[in-house]
């Protein structure tokens, strides 16, 4: 009797201690909470929709900071600025794309996000420790010097980050 109260014990605790463990299945609770790290960035062109290059860049990888804060604000640091970005964040597109918009520590006025990231940005894929984010497609009209030909480039960047 005394080992089927043990049992019963055991099984009451379980069951308490996994439903009081938090419940991080919706797009906010995974972007809030610890900062994401920079693993590396991808900038991919295209014309006429065949890749003409692609380029990785980790530099600084795991020195570039995004930290969402659950009061919509971010922060954004790197060793390539002086001071942190900081700004505000907010999904839309049923929390399959981020409007980000970041500005210089101390309210300095109409500094452009597109420094670090377009405004608009897509969450191709987010889960506990993994954060993909690529930016809207940038168009540029481009004139080859030898044929003389002009034709219109696509631009699009993939930042992957990690925790």
């Amino acid at each position: 009797m005394k080992l089927i109260s043990n049992i019963s014990l055991l099984l009451v605790i379980l069951l308490l201690g996994f439903s009081c463990q938090k419940d991080c299945e919706t797009t906010v609770c995974s972007l809030t909470g610890e900062p994401w790290l920079k693993d590396y960035y991808k900038s991919t062109t295209y014309e006429a929709g065949v890749l003409l290059n692609s380029h990785i860049d980790n530099a600084y990888q795991d020195l570039t900071m995004l930290h969402f804060n659950r009061d919509s604000t971010i922060e954004y640091t790197s060793p390539t600025l002086i001071e942190t970005l900081t700004g505000d964040w907010s999904l839309y597109n049923d929390d399959e794309s981020i409007f980000i918009d970041l500005r210089l520590q101390g309210g300095a006025t109409g500094f452009s996000s597109s420094f670090a990231f377009p405004p608009y940005t897509h969450i191709v894929d987010i889960s506990e420790n993994i954060l993909i984010l690529e930016t809207s497609p940038q168009f540029y009209n481009y004139q080859n010097n030898v044929t003389g030909e002009s034709s219109v480039l696509k631009s699009v960047k993939t930042y992957h980050f990690k925790r």
